[in-house]
């Protein structure tokens, strides 16, 4: 880099730290890295920005659902879904996975329930539904629901069927605040955040719950400070974090906290969330993950452990533990993750988990090929990640140069060149050329 480019950096600059980050596996701040930068390079850098987030939310939902949180399971599937591209198949890999989940919560809660079925506590009738909280009393015939019997597409559906995520508490406040409010709500969904951060502004002063949907706007239109104001707000007025359909409010102000560069601030909020709900997944998993960017290796390796005993599916944190190990100089330990990882998260259909894990598969066989180690092993995963990834990018021409060095090819040197070729300074896959093929490109 230039010698003021860390204060002005050029695109290729961005660039060239949005793949650092990706390697690192800091998603969120590879993707904000190339932000309003156009062009194949940067697409690229968002593309696998992205399906880093959708990779870490279906390891949430997946762990959610094994945990029984059904709700805050729906919330990360919903987000992993938002992050991928239409009809992707680790997508209806892991809606197949919760379907089995919920079946089996729900023939245990049958077994649990029956002896109430004759008209227990709660009889036939139940908790109050949604549709009485969302538009009046229901009627006594199916069918005469004032919301429900309307079009399935109907406004006033579609935002009875969002404030069903939140519970009836939160959803009966929500339902007061009007068809303005609504307006917002569905804009939110319907992909048009900027106009839902404005619709949602004069409900904040009546509701503190409305900021939560002012803060998704805001982090939605790439404007985290404006979340982190709301978020906070929100905690003052209600004294403390809130579960909003199976997101924790505290682990979303972290992540918000994280992208404008307060990671001591994000790491204090998910402490403090912690000494009240200190089995909460979804803050220990992020609380490693912000312990990894303050560079605290030994205790987000160590979270990270702790995690996968608890909740073994969170592929995300064998990754996070390798990464931790390889720049402790420890590539068999980080090996030894990444193989459990992949292990546990097993494609056999008999495990009902998710599909293989490219990420995890790239790094283990970079680490097994650099390293002259499980050439057979290393030969599989390239299969695999082969069959996985219909467009092989950088990674993938950098595994088959190794592959071609350590079987004595000719055209090493050439694929070496090509690899190289574009690259600027600065840019952390020109240090893996260099340590890797220090003969070819010393030649």
């Amino acid at each position: 880099m230039g010698l003021f480019s860390w204060l002005f950096p050029s695109d290729q600059d961005r660039i060239a730290k949005g793949h650092s980050f990706l390697q690192e596996g800091a998603w969120a701040s590879a993707r904000d890295e190339v932000l309003g930068i156009e062009g194949p390079d940067a697409e690229q850098v968002r593309a696998q920005a992205k399906d880093g987030l959708k990779r870490i939310n279906l390891d949430l939902a997946v762990a959610c659902a094994e945990a029984g949180e059904m709700e805050a399971s729906a919330q990360h599937m919903k987000l992993a879904a938002s992050f991928a591209e239409r009809g992707d198949g680790e997508i209806r890999a892991a809606r197949r996975t919760l379907r089995e989940f919920r079946s089996k919560a729900k023939k245990e809660e049958a077994v649990a329930m029956a002896p109430q079925s004759a008209g227990g506590a709660l009889g036939a009738m139940g908790v109050q539904s949604m549709a009485q909280v969302a538009g009046g009393s229901v009627g006594g015939v199916e069918g005469d629901d004032p919301i429900f019997s309307l079009p399935p597409d109907h406004p006033k559906v579609r935002f009875a069927l969002l404030l069903e995520r939140y519970g009836d508490k939160i959803a009966s406040k929500l339902s007061t605040l009007g068809p303005d409010f609504e307006k917002g709500a569905l804009a939110l969904e319907e992909g048009a955040p900027a106009a839902a951060f404005s619709l949602f502004a004069p409900f904040t002063s009546q509701e503190p719950l409305a900021r939560w949907f002012r803060a998704q706007a805001a982090l939605l239109s790439a404007q985290p400070a404006e979340a982190i104001i709301e978020l906070r707000a929100m905690h003052r007025e209600l004294g403390g974090p809130r579960d909003m359909a199976g997101q924790n409010s505290a682990a979303v102000l972290a992540g918000a906290l994280v992208q404008t560069k307060q990671t001591l601030e994000a790491l204090e909020v998910l402490d403090a969330a912690l000494k009240t709900q200190p089995k909460d997944l979804g803050l220990q998993v992020n609380r490693a993950l912000v312990l990894e960017t303050l560079g605290k290796d030994e205790e987000a390796d160590e979270l990270a452990r702790r995690i996968v005993k608890q909740s073994s599916r969170v592929m995300e944190m064998y990754k996070l533990m390798a990464r931790c190990r390889v720049r402790a100089g420890k590539r068999m330990l980080a090996m030894q993750a990444l193989e459990a990882g992949l292990v546990t998260n097993c494609t056999s259909g008999k495990c009902g988990s998710l599909p293989f894990d490219v990420q995890a598969g790239r790094e283990l066989a970079r680490l097994y090929l650099e390293d002259r180690l499980e050439p057979l092993r290393a030969a599989e995963l390239i299969g695999r990640i082969h069959r996985n990834v219909p467009e092989p990018g950088w990674f993938d021409g950098y595994l088959d140069a190794l592959t071609a060095r350590n079987s004595g090819a000719s055209d090493t040197e050439q694929r070496v060149a090509t690899l190289a070729a574009g690259l600027k300074p600065g840019d952390r896959r020109l240090e893996w050329i260099h340590k890797a093929f220090a003969k070819q490109v010393s030649a």
